[in-house]
């Protein structure tokens, strides 16, 4: 599954290397080296570096996205401040 994490904090796409480095759950990460999120069989999250260690994700802090069906809502996002614009300017 190709999918995007979405921070609920920020409502921006998770930035693994600050969490590695702020987070307490996250903490024995190396944060330079991050691999990056994963979804166990269980749909855990999990954050992993690329040492092969990994901390599990707080439930509720971050969002899963499929990765088609965001770039279709950034789309659409766009679309809509173009329009919206383009109507102003008129």
């Amino acid at each position: 599954m190709n999918f995007i994490v979405i921070d609920k904090l920020t409502n921006q796409e998770a930035d693994i290397e600050k969490i590695a480095l702020s987070e307490d759950w996250a903490k024995r990460l190396i944060y330079c080296d991050m691999e990056g999120f994963a979804i166990q069989e269980d749909g855990s999250l999990i954050l992993c570096d690329e040492c092969g260690q990994f901390a599990y994700c707080p439930s509720n802090r971050f969002k899963i996205i499929n990765r088609t069906h965001w770039r279709f809502r950034c789309f659409l996002k766009n679309l809509c401040l173009s329009v919206l614009t383009i109507c102003k300017r008129r």
